[in-house]
């Protein structure tokens, strides 16, 4: 048989591989590839030398000293080969026991190539005929892939799909073993249910013999299983070939050939088999090297070089071309590049061998469309360049090389739909998705704008699943499970989706929808990954013993955006609901947090080596970052993360900062368009995560100028200013704070009409008392802060006038600072202090220290006995508030007693024993000093004062030991040192610290 021959046979078997209809049968002459093994003859031959059984005393040519050199003294007849061993067990168990024993190895750490080779191949079931362990003890990734079934009983408890079926037995369990007479007599009583499975295996998979020569009593069995099928059935093709026998034969006889012919079995005679290169040193015997290179090739269609095939992509293309997303794992595998691709998480592929190279590279310029698809789903992936890293001793002139995949972009940039997503432009969009012809994205798009709206569920409803290909019904039936998830408010059921993907045969198809399942896993591993690479990111970036001389700094995170953006693509190529599923935010959330990283506070520079400074690189936004950051992160996170980082400013093209204002521009613009004023869309957060990012990008005067006006058109929405100033509105007190820090540094336009429109909106009220009252104020201020405030008192007073006078006070407080006019401000003053049982503790202090209320003694006594009676009131009560209504009050006695304002609090003696700062105020000389923490605001605010000092200078010995172990572990305030050296260590002291 020529090699074009056996080239045929091994892209046959590939396919049935694929198709997951590939059984392999294996027998003992695989197994005495390996030393030590024998084949079935040598065992028969141990057998009948345990016995003295010899076929002298029946030779009719027996002549004197013949047995040295008679070739046939060990040659038995297939009747035989069952009889021996019957007569050995008969003589004696143990004896046939301990025969077995001795010539089969169990040694689980046995080198085993062929039984790899097979692995390889990954078979629907592994069948065979051998006692020992060579298969199983394999390590080989896919053999966690199989159950080891030796009984009837292990096919009812199997837990996994795929079988290591051992028909005649093991030899660690040697009553199960199959080898005389009587076991293959009763074989069919006493292993009746592995028997039925292999007959309906043998009827719809292309079976594979492997290691059984021509005469082998069990190849007969199982072609007797065959015909009894065909015969029954009448379903098999006469013509057909349903099995496979692999021989190694200088020459198969016609008879022989006609034998297996009439049985439809085919012959693979591996006589003349090229060998590959780096077969295993541990593989003797020629014959199981061809074998080998049989199985390899037969596992990797790059090796078909040795069969004269030069590879060619265009088979895997026009299968790629059947999907909307295709990872760069599925494009490797699809191209036979496994073996010989090293990262595949960086901008390159990086590959080891020439041949590998060269193929991939002459087919990429080869500029057929097939080689232009190639090159755009290989960038889609991140792909930016090829490398090759040879090995090989014999190209040491071309040790690395690259292939630069130019002049492309992302082909989702391409789509309008998408481009206008990034836009944020959700008006236009809705209006795009009106002329979609293609139903997926049309839902899918709506989903982003609008939600789970009931349009969707009817559109789903009338597309014909029996009209779509294998890709769109795996997305159909995901993104169905997930529409029937948010109408019945159950988890995802993805049942229908998992068993969908597991009847389907063709392994490629199996590998390109793992995704789904991993999503529905959870995307655990993804994740682990991810949260280890970030956190060694933030190693390298924020310590100062990684050196970056030969390699990136941003190789880590290069590798994190790989997993990312996969996901990312994946959702949004196939159009897949995400709401369901915390995967997608987890992930690239850990994304997020390393594009911060390697944009945040960290020392650039960490020293040279050899001469050339080590620099660590800022990550550059691109589009696909911002629309992660603007859509993919809560704004909790976010802002915690960019202070984690101390980030101060991404870096950025300038087209990418005008994208993200425009993105600003559009999303408050679509938020009222589309009349989004509910937390329940995601667009309100989307704005707030788009003006942190603003804050952190180096923005142009036209930028602010730009931003401005959108600020201005929001403001001047009753809807919005009703929305944005109610606890309604997202993360409402970070947002405020995001909102003033981007006012501070835009120019706003001066507009008193707002701050009505704010202070007259009915949540105004509740949002006010659930928020940073400072900040409300502040952010008020800004829109009149810059006006002529004499033009404005009038327009205060008004304001102030149109609430009841009990809700006056906090509007008064709002804008007391504001009141310029000495007639309006003393009228407020007196109205302050004739309702000073009205003020809260923040009342009192903000009035105190402006200048808008005097703390009489009359005020005082009402401050000290509204804390004693609090006091007194939780003494006898369990229940307890939150913020602490005395320690409020408490706080304010503090700070008017420190300034002055109140002089006695004697009254408070009863608490002394519980209340610190009391007992210290009180009886400073028995107080004990080791409780002293000027971290602490108020124990600062009390060593400010001069007439405090004293105390803690003669106290000094208590304090240094606290103060002294916190400077040591890095952990002391700025305060606590200008503390210790400043005030409480003396001349001698200071000296011996330094």
């Amino acid at each position: 048989m020529d090699t074009k021959e056996i080239l045929k046979y091994i892209q046959l078997f590939r396919e049935k591989s694929h198709n997951d209809k590939l059984i392999v049968f294996v027998g003992a002459g695989v197994s005495c590839n390996v030393e030590g093994m024998p084949s079935w003859n040598d065992l028969i031959v141990k057998m009948a030398e345990s016995i003295k059984y010899t076929k002298c005393s029946t030779c009719r040519k027996k002549e004197k000293d013949c047995k040295k050199t008679c070739k046939f003294s060990e040659t038995f007849s297939g009747d035989e080969y069952l009889k021996i061993p019957q007569y050995v067990f008969n003589k004696s168990k143990k004896l046939y026991d301990k025969v077995l024993r001795e010539n089969i190895q169990h040694d689980p750490d046995i080198d085993a190539p062929l039984s790899n080779a097979i692995l390889d191949l990954t078979p629907s079931h592994i069948i065979t005929t051998n006692y020992d362990k060579l298969i199983e003890n394999c390590q080989n990734v896919h053999c966690d892939n199989y159950e080891v079934v030796i009984r009837d009983k292990d096919l009812l408890e199997a837990q996994k799909k795929k079988y290591i079926i051992k028909m005649h037995g093991d030899i660690s369990a040697p009553e199960t073993i199959v080898l005389k007479e009587s076991d293959y007599l009763d074989y069919s009583q006493n292993h009746v249910l592995i028997e039925m499975f292999v007959k309906a295996l043998l009827s719809d998979h292309t079976i594979l013999f492997l290691g059984y020569s021509l005469n082998d009593y069990n190849i007969k069995l199982i072609i007797s299983w065959i015909n009894y099928i065909r015969t029954q059935n009448k379903a098999l093709d006469s013509e057909k070939k349903f099995a496979y026998i692999v021989l190694d034969e200088k020459k198969i006889t016609k008879n022989q050939n006609k034998y297996f012919e009439s049985n439809n079995i085919g012959v693979v005679n591996l006589n003349k088999m090229p060998l590959i290169d780096n077969i295993p040193d541990s593989l003797k015997k020629e014959i199981g090297k061809r074998l080998y290179s049989f199985l390899k090739i037969t596992a990797d269609a790059s090796l078909e070089r040795y069969l004269g095939k030069i590879m060619n992509f265009d088979e895997a293309v026009e299968f790629m071309k059947d999907y909307k997303f295709v990872n760069r794992k599925n494009i490797c595998s699809l191209l036979y590049l496994g073996a010989g691709t090293s990262d595949l998480s960086g901008n390159e592929m990086i590959l080891f061998s020439d041949l590998h190279y060269d193929n991939l590279v002459n087919y990429l310029d080869s500029a057929t469309a097939n080689a232009s698809y190639l090159k755009q789903l290989l960038y889609d992936n991140g792909v930016y360049a090829i490398r090759l890293m040879s090995l090989s001793s014999s190209s040491a002139s071309r040790k690395s090389e690259i292939y630069n995949i130019a002049g492309y972009q992302n082909s989702l940039l391409g789509s309008e739909l998408f481009k206008t997503y990034l836009s944020n432009d959700y008006v236009k969009l809705l209006e795009i998705i009106k002329k979609s012809l293609d139903t997926f994205e049309e839902c899918f798009y709506n989903f982003i704008v609008q939600g789970y709206i009931q349009e969707i569920y009817d559109k789903y409803q009338n597309i014909c699943y029996k009209k779509l290909t294998t890709d769109n019904r795996v997305r159909f039936l995901f993104n169905s499970a997930s529409l029937e998830s948010q109408k019945s408010y159950k988890h995802f059921n993805g049942s229908e989706v998992e068993k969908y993907i597991a009847g389907i045969s063709n392994k490629n198809q199996k590998e390109i929808f793992q995704t789904y399942q991993d999503i529905m896993d959870g995307n655990y591993h993804k994740l682990l990954v991810l949260k280890e690479s970030v956190s060694k990111l933030k190693d390298q970036y924020y310590s100062g013993n990684y050196s970056f001389i030969a390699c990136s700094s941003l190789q880590e995170l290069i590798k994190i955006k790989k997993i990312a953006m996969e996901q990312y693509l994946f959702y949004f190529k196939n159009n897949i609901f995400f709401r369901n599923f915390s995967d997608l935010k987890k992930i690239l959330k850990e994304y997020i947090a390393g594009i911060i990283c390697a944009n945040g506070q960290f020392l650039e520079t960490t020293g040279e080596i050899l001469g050339r400074a080590s620099k660590k690189e800022r990550y550059e936004l691109d589009l696909f970052d911002v629309d992660i950051i603007i859509k993919f992160i809560s704004i909790k996170d976010l802002k915690t993360l960019i202070q984690e980082y101390n980030l101060e400013q991404f870096r950025a093209q300038p087209e990418i900062v005008d994208s993200v204002v425009e993105s600003f521009d559009n999303i408050a613009k679509s938020i009222i368009n589309l009349n989004q004023l509910n937390s329940f869309y995601a667009l309100p957060k989307n704005l707030i995560n788009c003006a942190l990012l603003l804050l952190c990008l180096p923005l142009s005067d036209e930028n602010k100028r730009k931003i401005g006006g959108t600020i201005d058109y929001l403001m001047c929405i009753s809807q919005f200013v009703n929305f944005f100033f109610s606890t309604d509105f997202p993360e409402f007190s970070i947002s405020l704070q995001i909102f003033y820090n981007l006012f501070s540094i835009i120019p706003i336009q001066q507009n008193v009409e707002i701050v009505k429109r704010i202070v007259l909106n009915p949540e105004f009220k509740g949002y006010y008392v659930n928020n940073n009252k400072y900040r409300v104020r502040s952010v008020l201020s800004v829109f009149i802060e810059n006006s002529d405030l004499s033009e404005i008192q009038c327009e205060i007073h008004n304001l102030i006038q149109s609430f009841e006078e009990k809700e006056q006070i906090e509007i008064i407080r709002l804008f007391h600072k504001h009141i310029t006019d000495h007639i309006l401000s003393e009228q407020y003053k007196s109205f302050i202090s004739e309702h000073f049982d009205d003020l809260d503790c923040d009342d009192i202090f903000e009035f105190e220290s402006n200048g808008w209320l005097n703390i009489s003694p009359e005020h005082s006594q009402k401050i000290l006995d509204s804390a004693l009676t609090l006091y007194r009131n939780q003494k006898n009560s369990p229940m307890r508030m939150y913020p602490d209504p005395l320690e409020s009050k408490l706080e304010l006695i503090y700070i008017l007693y420190i300034t002055d304002k109140i002089n006695d609090i004697s009254v408070l003696k009863e608490m002394e024993n519980e209340k610190d700062f009391i007992k210290f105020f009180l009886d400073s000389d028995n107080f004990d000093y080791k409780k002293v923490d000027f971290s602490n605001y108020m124990w600062e605010n009390i060593a400010r004062r001069e007439k405090f000092m004293t105390q803690f200078v003669a106290h000094k010995d208590d304090i240094i030991p606290n103060i002294q172990r916190k400077v040591n572990l890095d952990k002391a305030t700025e305060f606590e040192r200008k503390m210790l050296y400043g005030y409480l260590l003396n001349k001698n002291n200071l000296l011996r610290n330094n």
